[in-house]
């Protein structure tokens, strides 16, 4: 994931860090499980995890979704 106050990767990250997730460029890994119901409504669970450096902590999250699919 990149972020602008390091200017995407290309400069020295001034900021801390250590719990924001979004202070400075970092990996992360994600993945998705969705079910569909219907043909058109869906479930969804999104786990994300960010690894730790030397000046970061590892961060994780998770979050539910739900949404409409539709064929086009």
């Amino acid at each position: 994931m990149f972020s602008a106050n390091d200017g995407y990767a290309t400069n020295l990250c001034t900021d801390g860090g250590a719990s924001h997730v979004t202070a400075c460029s970092r990996p992360v890994v994600q993945a998705l499980v969705g079910i569909t119901f219907l043909e058109f409504l869906r479930a969804q669970v999104v786990g994300e995890w960010f690894p730790g450096s030397s000046s970061r902590k590892t961060l994780w999250s998770v979050a539910p979704g739900i949404g409409v699919e539709l064929g086009l």
